[in-house]
Formats: structure tokens, sequence, C-alpha cells
């Protein structure tokens, strides 16, 4: 039984996205992953231009394996979101299919793991906690 995709893109757009970008009057960056979310981000896509605001998110569509992707309406996704991967070889294999993703490298660099000198974890749990 397939789910519809309009209850979840109508709770991103009212809940999440309108407030953020109504309070900021910035953009927003919305990220999905592989095939069970391509509904979901068409959908969002056209409430998104049907309400004039696609222009202030930016969608990305990400693929992470290589199952199904033959089955896949490309024409829609690459004009709902960019299309990304963190794999070199799911690039090649999309590049097959005509889709030239944007490779996002996996991870952390090591320079993104040291101690920031002077900053304790308190410090930084007292950060995020301000922030909520």
């Amino acid at each position: 039984m397939a789910v519809s995709p309009a209850p979840l893109a109508s709770h991103l757009l009212r809940e999440v996205l309108l407030p953020y970008i109504r309070d900021t009057a910035g953009s927003a960056v919305m990220l999905a992953e592989d095939a069970v979310t391509v509904g979901a981000v068409l959908h969002l896509d056209w409430v998104l231009r049907w309400a004039d605001l696609r222009s202030r998110v930016i969608m990305m569509w990400n693929v992470s394996h290589p199952f199904g992707l033959d089955r896949l309406d490309w024409r829609s996704i690459t004009r709902a979101a960019w299309v990304t991967t963190t794999s070199p070889s799911l690039c090649y294999r999309l590049r097959e299919l005509g889709i030239h993703p944007v490779v996002v490298p996996e991870g952390l660099p090591a320079h993104a793991l040291r101690l920031v000198p002077g900053c304790t974890d308190k410090d930084i749990r007292d950060r995020f906690q301000a922030c909520r």
C-alpha cells in the first residue's frame, strides 16, 4: 500500500519551513534521502512553487544505494532538488543514467575533531541549551 507524500510535505511546510522563513526572512535547506522520500520531495516542490516560496528553499535529495535507480522519474527529481551522493561509485552509476550529482564528502576531516582551546564540554552544552 502506497503512502501519500502530501501529509509530510504539508507538515514540513506548515510547521518547519514557513515559520523559519517568516521569522528569519532567510532561506532554508531541506535534505531527503533515498527513493522512499521522492514523493514527499516532489510534493513539497509543488507546494512551495504554488505558495511562491520555492526560491527560498534549497532542496537536496541524496542517493545512498543503487537499487531501483532505473525506475525513478529523474526529470522530476532533478527539477525539484539537487541530486547528491557520498559515493564516488554511485556518482559514476548516476552519470550513466544522465544524472550529474554533487558528490558530498562523507565524514569529517581530522582537523574538525581537534579540541578548541579554552572550550569545555559544559560550554558547548550550555550553548545548545540556550538555543532551545
